[in-house]
């Protein structure tokens, strides 16, 4: 028995109270929502008001209560130690190998320390704008023995005080040494910050080996929700049977591969590309026999150069991104049919890799390494885009949000040399994405026939997919860009009706962009959209959209409902329209 698609298994911190956690010192405790004040340092206490400005705050109704980096909204979901001490607490559960992620908030300044299995750090601190990184900023492995000395992140996510973050993480113990065996340290696998891997396969070295112990968190400034984690079992699925043909030309089509002559044929007990015996043009088929022992909810993964069908029990595998196939079926114990057809001409060098996971184990290979050659052939290596001393201004298509339905068909990627840069959709006059750091990768688009998309190589924060200006029943013309000769940055320009529009992006120098609109013709009025999100809140002179960027409006807007979504509008007069985004 089998069903597609089964949600997979994680074990959820509720954060109700701290029943989860034990040895809690200071200040930790449970809030409902938390808000930061980015201009406060986080690690300096609140300074009282004195008796004449409590005086005189009274008489104007104002807050008697001093401001603080961190302040705080009862409820429960929210973890936060908002004290400039720093403050330790563990986990009442205990873990060996183990995938975690969360959402983490930092004030200005705040530091947070965990501890995986209570002895290998990762540093989680307020780095936001930090040129050059250390072992101590986010992301970073402080973790020193002997000779080594940490390791610092390979780049720079981390977003401005005050707005959510995203943390994800797979940790691999120690294998202590045995008569048989001779061990092995401590692993990072990955560590992601806001969705850009930051960390890899990295040895952690120096506290003595342990199978299990709690996790740990030190910090000050810091708040954590949505907390789950998975405790990783090795994968007990096997084959019981594997075979294999192979078959030498160019082949059409996996049908007509099935008519031609066998080269090679056998018996194996891991799948391995290298049976065709040739780097290109060929055909390989193998078809086995899977053993689950255990019911649950497993996932296939699949990496492939060539054309590959690949199918569990007769259900295919869907493809999943560029040269990989997933699927997830919830499996009872037996045997299932596995059928793998792979074909390759001369590009790129061979390669199939198949990888199996239940719900709460860590992937098995059903192949071998060799494989899924570890270093890329020439012709398969990565098609990077990099700024120099000027912008580069990339025409292409962009999937929004990583989902090919929502592509943008005239989009334009702008690389500013600061290392901030964005995507600028010219049909509908919209700021659709920004980050920081690497430019582009145009793999998609260059290597191969490709599919003419390019993909962000830093943490990318998306705005919203909607026209910027609108009016009612006035249809927006893209009239294009044109160039300023000094700084090389476009100007985008478009028409509504009879008023003419300019859109005007440019780093601010305070590590975010400025965005200038205008109008020619404006008349009574256009309204201009700074932002979309399902929560945005104000914040002394910014707006924070879904926890994830700010707002930081030049002239005067507000927020309104719209859709079942909330939207931040201003109105386009002879004025320009001026914000900062801050991320």
């Amino acid at each position: 028995m089998f069903c597609i698609g089964a949600s997979l298994w994680a074990q959820q911190e509720p954060l109700q109270d701290l029943s989860g956690f034990e040895s809690v010192q200071g200040n930790w405790q449970i809030a409902g929502a938390v808000a930061v004040d980015p201009s406060i340092d986080s690690n300096k206490k609140a300074i009282p008001f004195s008796k004449k400005e409590l005086k005189k705050r009274k008489k104007q109704g104002l807050s008697l209560v001093p401001p603080s980096a961190i302040s705080l909204t009862a409820g429960q979901g929210v973890l936060v130690q908002p004290s400039p001490e720093k403050a330790k607490l563990s986990t009442s559960w205990e873990h060996g190998n183990l995938d975690l992620e969360f959402d983490l908030l930092l004030a200005q300044g705040g530091q947070a320390t965990l501890w995986l299995q209570g002895s290998y750090p990762i540093q989680l601190s307020d780095s936001w704008n930090t040129a050059v990184l250390n072992p101590q900023d986010m992301g970073g492995v402080p973790l020193t023995h002997g000779d080594y000395k940490g390791k610092a992140p390979n780049a720079n996510a981390a977003k401005a005080p005050g707005l959510w973050q995203h943390v994800k993480l797979r940790f691999l113990t120690a294998v202590p040494e045995t008569g048989d065996s001779k061990g092995s340290p401590a692993r990072l696998e990955f560590l992601e910050i806001n969705g850009q891997r930051v960390q890899e396969q990295l040895l952690l070295t120096g506290p003595s080996p342990k199978t299990q112990a709690p996790l740990t968190l030190e910090g000050h400034g810091v708040a954590l929700k949505n907390l789950s984690y998975k405790l990783l079992n090795a994968c007990t699925a096997s084959w019981s049977a594997l075979g294999y043909k192979t078959y030498k030309g160019k082949i059409d089509s996996f049908e007509n591969m099935a008519t031609m002559p066998v080269e090679f044929s056998g018996e194996a007990d891991l799948i391995d590309v290298r049976a065709a015996q040739r780097n290109g043009n060929y055909g390989i088929y193998f078809k086995g026999a899977l053993d689950i022992q255990e019911k649950d909810t497993y996932t296939f993964s699949a990496a492939f150069h060539g054309d590959t069908q690949t199918t569990i029990n007769g259900i295919p595998m869907k493809p999943s991104g560029w040269g990989q196939q997933k699927l997830t079926l919830a499996l009872d114990p037996g045997e299932y049919i596995v059928e793998i057809r792979n074909k390759k001409g001369y590009r790129n060098a061979p390669k199939f890799g198949l990888w199996v996971s239940g719900s709460s184990t860590l992937p098995k290979a059903l192949h071998t390494a060799a494989s899924v050659p570890l270093q890329p052939s020439r012709m398969g290596s990565p098609i990077f885009i990099n700024v120099g001393q000027k912008p580069e201004l990339v025409r292409a298509f962009y999937d929004y949000e990583g989902d090919s339905k929502q592509r943008l068909t005239h989009s334009m990627a702008v690389g500013d040399p600061s290392g901030i840069h964005y995507v600028y959709d010219l049909k509908q006059g919209n700021l659709a994405c920004v980050w920081k750091g690497d430019f582009l990768n145009a793999s998609p688009m260059w290597d191969g026939r490709g599919n003419g998309t390019y993909r962000l190589r830093g943490a990318r924060q998306h705005i919203y997919n909607a026209p910027t200006v609108s009016g009612d029943e006035v249809d927006l013309t893209p009239k294009g860009y044109s160039v300023d000769a000094k700084s090389g940055l476009p100007t985008f320009e478009y028409s509504l009706g009879n008023t003419q529009i300019s859109d005007r992006i440019k780093p601010n120098g305070n590590g975010g962009l400025q965005r200038i609109i205008s109008g020619n013709g404006v008349g009574n009025g256009l309204t201009v959209q700074l932002a979309q999100g399902q929560q945005i809140e104000k914040l002394n002179d910014r707006y924070r959209v879904d926890g994830g960027y700010y707002i930081i409006p030049k002239t005067a807007c507000s927020v309104q409902e719209k859709d079942g979504k909330q939207i931040l509008v201003s109105s386009l007069h002879d004025q320009p329209i001026k914000y900062d985004i801050q991320w």
